[in-house]
């Protein structure tokens, strides 16, 4: 792997971010190794293909996350073993376990990267590699499953018994209570942003929260929809109207400014582990989908429009001796 030569001073990274990257290098360490003794049991040909493409994915970003760790002055994990021949009975796995595993491997890497993306923002170009290692994840979640599906090696969940006669599609439970419970989130974000907006002082942070309301009251009509066409009842949602507070000063600027970011990282995790979950309904991952690329892209406007205004929290960085 071609190295890049250590700067005299590293560049600024906050811990929670060296800590992601670290934890993304081992957890691309670990699939490496395990995906290539998988492949010894392996007996289906474009599934073997499936997972050797995987593991040069997986390959790539580790040498890219190893470049990462060399430019902070991060310790690297030991790393994986180039390739793995396992001696004994070919047999001992069935490719549909092989491909549990691997879904289960795939759903908890996006999970994890969901959740660092949280704590990546105090570097630009880490927050940039870590939006982009969360799509790549995205991708590699949607197509495994639609491949395992194909191949009839998932166990499918419990349907949901009481959709529209008239509707053919499958729905799973779980399906139901996400819909439902990211429609609440949904209510639960617009009622607070339309009452943060009445007290913002900024003129160009209103604006912007503004943006932000007719995006999520998009959001909540598609998922109002949904919910409908399989004759599901809609929740109760809170009053159109808000008072016009009397005095403004009682909520901050930066304050609003911070609350409304955490939503949004919340959000992102949200959406983003439900794709995982959802394996009925092909469609409906596709919008969950959709749902958390908006999210990431709102989340990074976010984030730069608060280091412009000097209302971020600065977190504590990270350090790396030579």
């Amino acid at each position: 792997m071609r190295r890049i030569p250590r700067k005299s001073t590293p560049e600024k990274i906050g811990v929670q971010a060296a800590y992601t990257v670290w934890r993304s290098l081992v957890d691309r360490y670990v699939f490496i190794e395990h995906f290539n003794k998988l492949k010894n049991y392996t007996h289906d040909r474009d599934f073997l293909f499936l997972l050797t493409n995987l593991i040069n994915d997986f390959k790539e970003e580790a040498n890219r996350l190893e470049e990462l760790c060399q430019n902070f002055y991060i310790q690297s994990p030991q790393p994986s073993s180039r390739d793995t021949t396992a001696t004994g009975h070919s047999e001992v796995l069935s490719d549909r376990d092989t491909a549990e595993v691997v879904y289960r491997f795939l759903r908890l890497d996006l999970n994890i990267l969901l959740l660092g993306l949280k704590n990546s923002h105090t570097n630009d170009s880490v927050k940039e590699f870590a939006i982009n290692l969360v799509n790549k994840a995205i991708n590699r979640v949607d197509k495994f499953i639609k491949y395992i599906k194909f191949k009839d090696w998932l166990e499918i969940p419990p349907l949901y018994p009481n959709v529209n006669p008239e509707v053919r599609e499958q729905l799973a439970v779980n399906k139901v209570y996400l819909l439902y419970d990211h429609l609440i989130f949904r209510y639960n974000n617009i009622h607070q942003t339309r009452i943060f907006s009445s007290f913002v002082s900024d003129t160009d942070f209103k604006a912007l929260l503004d943006v932000g309301t007719r995006v999520l009251e998009k959001q909540v009509k598609t998922l109002e929809e949904k919910l409908l066409y399989y004759g599901i009842t809609l929740p109760k949602p809170y009053p159109f109207n808000t008072p016009v507070p009397e005095n403004k000063q009682a909520l901050q600027d930066r304050f609003m400014y911070n609350t409304i970011f955490r939503g949004i990282q919340d959000a992102v995790v949200l959406h983003g582990t439900a794709i995982s979950e959802i394996i009925v309904n092909d469609g409906l991952r596709k919008m969950f989908i959709e749902l958390t690329l908006d999210e990431l892209s709102m989340m990074d406007k976010m984030d730069k429009y608060g280091k412009l205004k000097g209302w971020v929290f600065v977190v504590p960085s990270f350090k790396g001796g030579t």
